[in-house]
């Protein structure tokens, strides 16, 4: 995603938060992409399998499909009225775009990015527009310290704020693995 098209409103409530630009733009996907379905993958994930299975889900009826996320019980945004027992984390989602431009979910997006105040704001901003239309998944395509440690991730993501700790974490040699394979250097640094 070219980022500099992403109608930004840099005024908005959840832009001077910490969060980057590009963790809001999955907010901005539905108003910038032409794909009718598209596949969400934070940087800070590495898979280690196929997602053909993931890429198959049917969510015709679905406007995402995520992992459930408990770590957002604990701390949230108070005044968002939400289960949070049905609380979706952002860094893996499947997105059904052609329903979501179908029923105008993507205004609702981006007014809610720019004119609510989140403590998550992508994250808050999906589960609150998409509620009750999300297909829950298992662990497997989004295992984290808040989506609880599937016994066989198949993307695990290294969820937080700062990454300097990845390396003390399980599934660290996933990390180093990427780094070898790709021949990038994945600097893990904190903020």
């Amino acid at each position: 995603i070219n980022i500099n098209t992403i109608p930004w409103d840099r005024n908005g409530e959840n832009y001077n938060t910490g969060y980057t630009l590009m963790s809001m733009a999955r907010c901005y996907l539905p108003s910038i992409v032409q794909e009718e379905k598209v596949l969400w993958m934070d940087l800070d994930t590495v898979c280690r399998g196929s997602l053909e299975e993931l890429w198959n889900t049917d969510i015709s009826e679905y406007y995402c499909a995520g992992v459930k996320d408990a770590g957002a019980k604990g701390f949230h945004t108070p005044e968002l009225d939400l289960n949070y027992d049905e609380y979706i984390n952002s860094g893996v989602l499947l997105f059904n775009i052609e329903k979501i431009k179908k029923d105008g979910k993507q205004y609702e997006l981006i007014s809610e990015i720019n004119n609510t105040h989140f403590y998550y704001p992508d994250q808050d901003a999906i589960n609150k527009v998409f509620e009750n239309n999300i297909l829950f998944l298992d662990n497997k395509w989004n295992s984290s310290l808040f989506t609880g440690e599937s016994s066989n991730p198949i993307i695990y993501h290294w969820a937080g704020e700062k990454k300097n700790w990845v390396l003390e974490m399980n599934h660290a040699d996933w990390w180093k693995e990427a780094e070898e394979l790709t021949d990038q250097n994945f600097k893990i640094e904190s903020r």
